[in-house]
């Protein structure tokens, strides 16, 4: 899934990179400038890689999302009985083996 930014023509091509301001609240800051000293790696690849994770997450959500939608559309449903089986056999996956 490819995204496009609605501000701009789509026949123009992005640029590599782009610089964004942005706010945050003290909290965050001190967390992330933790993380920087931390993991000796700087707030910007920090941010970079905490933005590409959620973009990541928040694109493979509206898929799933999708798809349910066109399934729900084509009359595919699980029944009650479906979903607790399965909930059921994740359950019992996850006890620890004595």
């Amino acid at each position: 899934m490819s995204t496009v930014d609605p501000e701009l023509p789509l026949n123009k091509s992005l640029p590599e990179s782009a610089l964004i301001l942005q706010r945050v609240n003290r909290s965050t800051r001190r967390a992330l400038t933790k993380l920087a000293l931390t993991t000796g790696r700087s707030k910007a690849l920090l941010i970079e890689e905490a933005l590409n994770h959620y973009c990541e997450l928040l694109s493979g959500q509206i898929e799933a999302i999708e798809a349910g939608l066109q399934d729900a559309d084509a009359g595919q449903f699980y029944s009650t009985q479906d979903i607790l089986t399965d909930l059921e056999q994740v359950r019992v996956s996850r006890l620890p083996m004595d």
